[in-house]
């Protein structure tokens, strides 16, 4: 009788272990990394998005950065970039957890473009860090370079700098004396884009058609992952901001099993930018909303 219940616990005892070797299984082919900062991130204005698997290469040596960017072919037009040599706008926006209203976000936008080029800087504000995101591209929105800057945070000041070369990506990440690189080979016939990068790069969707984009996201964590974005419809929508016709941009990124969407409603009129977004920031965060109060 004692040796039966003997067998019987060491049974179960397998079986547990067995159940939870599964499960590391399961999380470890899907790639979810710890849950800790929002940094993990690809939204389009906050780089809110989901987690998503590391990057697969990986290189300790520095890499150099390019001198300079390709500039855009002689004669070639921007369709739906501002009008002039050169021009800034600011944007404001607020940024809310659903049911963690207390963890909102301020963020402020500025975009500023010369003839050539464009940059992108954004400012966000909450209870539990300051960060700072300056990215530079083309006129036409393609990424060139980016830096980000936790001045404020739980795990300590840290800097994150990107910058691309050819069909190759490359992230820095400094945190105190600890740095290290990676690279990540941009997928043929798929648009980077950066974080914050795809605000702009909305800009030249071809709205009213048909038409899709294969995206290959990646944020300063070194992550990436693919997506899609498609417009779905013409929708009216109201913000502290104001009232606005917007088209209803869908972001589907692509993820193993699970496949979140990023909407985004960009305005019908000229140059279209961003007044509201909805979408998760990781597999186990909340659903931020993110709305325009104001612009310049």
């Amino acid at each position: 009788m004692m040796y039966r219940e003997r067998a019987l616990c060491r049974n179960k005892v397998c079986l547990l272990r067995s159940t939870a070797y599964l499960i590391l299984l399961f999380f470890l082919f899907l790639g979810l990394p710890p849950v800790h900062a929002a940094s993990d991130s690809l939204h389009p204005i906050t780089g809110a998005g989901v987690n998503v698997p590391p990057a697969e290469k990986q290189a300790e040596e520095r890499v150099p950065m390019p001198a300079a960017a390709a500039s855009r072919p002689a004669g070639e037009r921007t369709e739906n970039g501002p009008a002039g040599l050169s021009s800034v706008e600011t944007y404001y926006y607020e940024a809310v957890p659903v049911g963690k209203e207390s963890d909102k976000e301020e963020l402020e936008l500025t975009l500023s473009f010369e003839e050539d080029s464009s940059e992108y800087a954004s400012t966000i504000v909450s209870p539990k860090s300051d960060e700072r995101i300056s990215i530079k591209m083309s006129k036409e929105g393609q990424l060139i370079s980016g830096t980000r800057s936790l001045l404020r945070s739980p795990g300590g000041p840290s800097e994150e700098k990107i910058w691309r070369d050819g069909e190759t990506a490359y992230v820095e990440q400094t945190s105190g004396s600890d740095r290290k690189i990676k690279h990540l080979d941009i997928p043929e016939g798929k648009t980077l884009a950066l974080e914050g990068s795809l605000i702009i790069l909305l800009r030249f969707f071809p709205y009213d058609s048909a038409t899709q984009w294969d995206l290959f996201m990646i944020d300063f964590s070194g992550r990436s992952v693919t997506a899609t974005a498609r417009q779905a419809g013409i929708e009216r929508i109201t913000v502290p901001a104001g009232e606005f016709s917007c088209y209803r941009m869908e972001v589907l990124v692509h993820i193993f099993i699970l496949s979140p969407t990023i909407v985004c409603w960009v305005t019908t009129e000229k140059p279209h930018f961003v007044v509201r977004s909805e979408g998760k920031r990781g597999l186990l965060t909340p659903k931020y909303i993110t709305t325009l109060i104001g612009r310049q």
